[in-house]
């Protein structure tokens, strides 16, 4: 029998440990809140497995996230280097979505595993590599994330091949960017005026663009890969700055020369950046350009996909030696 959900503030939703949803997903332990509302493992007693829960409360002020995240989830069904949905549902107390149980994420990974410590230049790269193919992704299906940074991505569980790949998480500021004109042919969808637009996002990571309210397109998707690629690999230059105004820190990014944002990373990201600057919202980004540029730093160290990363104690050799070919990134988009 099904016990009754708890919610706290009206928007957490409580649910008990041993609590059955659906009469098939039985409540493990609450995992991590977030934007999204309570996460939870569950065992799946259909396929006899473990899996992940989100629960949003139906009276959540501002609007569902969740509806969001599962919309963006069922469009990106197919596609390799993200959460796969199981279910979704609705109870009269919240809303729910299972989806594929996934391992740590990238930032505890970093802070907690490696203790803080510059990651790699093997690992930094491998992981900017697959980080990529999810953003294409989703920006394949119409979407931009607007929130790229390490909590939002996690590796899968296990220690096989599967367990080394990355995968992109958490939808909830998602926004699309593709819509339909009047004949039904799929157009980009006209930005918002500059300065109109609710800032969203993460302030260490985001474009200075975002940081001028204009409306984030997919080039400040990469623009916070990037970012973030810095960070993980020995910090950015305003990563100990304790002041995060948003107008002081649009200001420190565009004053910062790329030779002081990229010290002592790989040559073949500055060409990155100066690709990034010559696009804006309505433009489509090069991803087999920003990939093969990665894929060269590979190339040139002689790294290997197999390589363990830097938190694994022993060497794995169950993936293959190319996870990713730069020119299947010209394809299986949506054409905008």
């Amino acid at each position: 029998m099904e016990r009754m959900a708890t919610l706290r503030e009206g928007t957490l939703v409580n649910l008990p440990k041993g609590e059955l949803v659906n009469g098939r997903f039985c409540i493990v332990r609450k995992v991590g809140e977030g934007g999204c509302g309570a996460v939870y493992e569950v065992f799946d007693q259909s396929l006899n497995t473990r899996a992940a829960l989100k629960a949003e409360a139906n009276d959540v002020s501002g609007g569902s996230v969740l509806k969001l995240e599962v919309e963006v989830l069922k469009r990106l069904r197919s596609c390799m280097f993200v959460p796969h949905v199981i279910h979704s549902g609705k109870r009269s107390a919240y809303s729910y979505v299972v989806m594929t149980l996934l391992g740590p994420s990238l930032q505890h990974l970093w802070k907690i595993r490696c203790a803080g410590r510059p990651l790699s230049e093997s690992t930094t790269v491998r992981i900017g590599i697959q980080a990529l193919l999810g953003i294409k992704q989703l920006h394949d299906v119409g979407f931009v994330h607007r929130d790229i940074k390490p909590t939002n991505f996690a590796m899968a569980l296990g220690d096989g091949a599967d367990g080394r790949f990355v995968h992109l998480i958490d939808f909830g500021l998602a926004r699309a960017y593709v819509t339909r004109d009047a004949n039904g042919e799929q157009i980009i969808r006209p930005p918002r005026p500059d300065g109109q637009v609710l800032f969203r996002g993460t302030i260490r990571y985001c474009s200075p663009n975002t940081l001028l309210r204009k409306e984030q397109g997919r080039h400040d998707d990469i623009w916070s890969l990037m970012y973030m690629l810095v960070e993980i690999s020995g910090g950015l230059p305003w990563s100990k700055t304790k002041e995060m105004d948003r107008e002081k820190m649009r200001q420190i990014k565009q004053n910062t020369p790329d030779s002081r944002l990229l010290k002592n990373r790989p040559a073949e990201m500055y060409p990155i950046l100066d690709h990034l600057r010559t696009l804006d919202y309505m433009m489509r980004p090069n991803y087999a350009f920003v990939c093969s540029q990665l894929c060269a730093v590979m190339s040139r160290k002689r790294y290997n996909f197999a390589d363990p990363f830097d938190w694994e104690s022993s060497r794995a050799t169950n993936l293959p030696a190319h996870v990713v070919d730069p020119n299947d990134l010209v394809h299986n988009d949506c054409g905008l």
